[in-house]
């Protein structure tokens, strides 16, 4: 069994540069929702000890003095992108698992040619069609690919590919002597502390570990890790992801809301955004929460938080019906003159969609209206953009948006916002 994890370099970076090669070379940072907080960045920007999840007033010093090139958060772009490279992937494997926006396992079983040489085949296919780097790991197991992939990612002799399936044990024991234990997939910083005390420091000694104490001191999955180090596969490709157990949608405002009318329009929208989720995996919702918050970080303000959750008339995926409970849970948990920061819904007791569980005793009613409506109004969203059919609740102004000053255009998406030459 052979496993390749194909990762992209700085994936949101890389998306940028696509687009504007003249960043190649330059340091890039990525920023979170509201233009807050430090999301992602360049190797150059890394280089100059900018710091992931580091508050951008933190380092504006920095950006300032070395000409960094600031990017508000892009998902519409960096999704697309994603799809693109992901269906590169699938023409070049029979098996392939996404398992995030920019990162995707392989199975090779079955390739004849050299591993090397098709992984670069891959890497070069991937750039010239999308424009995004990426390096690739190969090996027999789904853990010992994930550190090939950082090892060819850091090392510059391995060309972007890294291939362990072949080499001898004693060199790919030397190779997981240099791999600090919290680099392990499935380890991290959390077992790592526990781990040293141990005298486990790298990703060699964790291999030859007792299972017997591995067992004891952490758990079944750490014992897996382990055997997976030794080049025993225990973790199989899920081509097929489970379904979601819930789906939750929330923002930061641009500015504070006080108002009820205007925290309405935010959870009409955060509904919106969840039920679309929920009809794009044919799964329907049962209950509902609904959140609010103020600034936790004014000290000068009044703080207040308050959750409140319901069961849905019936198991649904209809925007309006879902739209209609989440705005009674707001009625009873808002409360005037308090300077909200944050709202959000959460989907709860998701099942599929041709799988409703019945209620003894109340009568079911479907209204095959209503799944019309959702598909006619998803179908026309999917062509021309998010929210171009939108219910009312959702208002026609949203002065309380997130802030994203420094957003690029929907390049591959908008036909208004495609590159101009």
């Amino acid at each position: 069994m052979i496993f390749a994890l194909v990762d992209c370099n700085n994936f949101y970076a890389s998306c940028e540069r696509v687009f504007n090669p003249k960043l190649e070379g330059k340091p890039i940072v990525v920023l979170s929702n509201n233009d807050g907080v430090i999301i992602a960045r360049s190797n150059e920007a890394k280089a100059l000890g900018i710091k992931m999840a580091t508050p951008v007033f933190k380092v504006q010093n920095i950006i300032d003095r070395n000409n960094v090139h600031v990017f508000s958060s892009n998902y519409v772009l960096y999704g697309d992108m994603s799809h693109r490279v992901i269906a590169i992937l699938k023409e070049s494997a029979p098996e392939v698992e996404i398992y995030s926006i920019d990162e995707a396992f392989m199975k090779l079983d079955g390739i004849q040619e050299n591993l090397t040489e098709f992984g670069r085949n891959i890497r070069k296919k991937v750039l010239k069609w999308t424009g995004i780097p990426v390096s690739i790991g190969v090996a027999p197991t789904k853990t010992l690919s994930k550190i090939a992939n950082e090892l060819a990612k850091k090392h510059p002799q391995f060309k972007g590919v890294l291939d362990l399936s072949c080499l001898p044990e004693s060199k790919l024991d030397d190779l997981l002597a240099k791999v600090d234990i919290s680099d392990v997939w499935g380890i991290g910083r959390r077992l790592s502390p526990m781990l040293r005390v141990h005298n486990i420091k790298t990703a060699r000694d964790l291999k030859y570990a007792s299972d017997q104490w591995i067992r004891k001191c952490i758990n079944v999955l750490g014992l897996k890790t382990v055997h997976e180090l030794r080049g025993i596969p225990c973790i199989q490709l899920e081509e097929n992801p489970a379904p979601k157990q819930s789906i939750a949608s929330t923002r930061s405002f641009g500015r504070p809301v006080m108002s009820l009318t205007e925290l309405k329009q935010a959870v009409a929208l955060y509904v919106t955004i969840a039920t679309e989720k929920l009809r794009e995996g044919r799964q329907i919702a049962s209950a509902i929460q609904v959140f609010i918050h103020t600034n936790f970080h004014r000290q000068d303000q009044k703080q207040y938080s308050e959750s409140a959750a319901t069961m849905l008339p019936h198991p649904t995926s209809h925007s309006p019906t879902i739209v209609k409970s989440a705005h009674y849970l707001l009625d009873t948990i808002y409360k005037p003159g308090y300077k909200y920061k944050k709202a959000g819904i959460i989907l709860t007791k998701l099942m599929p969609k041709d799988q409703i569980q019945l209620d003894l005793f109340k009568e079911h009613k479907e209204n095959p209206h209503q799944e019309k409506v959702m598909q006619t109004l998803d179908k026309i969203n999917s062509k021309h953009g998010r929210n171009t059919l939108s219910l009312a609740a959702l208002g026609k102004t949203k002065p309380w948006k997130m802030r994203q000053l420094q957003k690029s255009k929907r390049f591959t998406t908008n036909w208004n916002e495609t590159i101009t030459i």
